[in-house]
């Protein structure tokens, strides 16, 4: 059996801020603030996915798994 290696898409360091703050508001208590930070996880795709998938391993918010969960199933 030959492993196969699929490269996986890197996150620019200039948006990775962006992104852990993104992460951040799946668990605000505004609903808004949640809501937009859901689209912009969404409107990278594939680029968020090691990010997601390392949160959702380490949350504990039921509220933040449920979104986590839903951007992952939707890439």
């Amino acid at each position: 059996i030959k492993e196969i290696h699929v490269p996986t898409a890197r996150v620019p360091v200039a948006l990775r801020p962006k992104l852990q703050g993104w992460i951040a508001d799946l668990g605000s208590e505004s609903w808004a603030k949640r809501e937009a930070a859901s689209t912009a996880l969404a409107d990278l795709g594939e680029l968020a996915r090691s990010a997601l998938e390392t949160h959702l391993r380490k949350t504990q918010d039921p509220e933040v798994e449920r979104r986590l969960r839903r951007l992952l199933d939707r890439l």
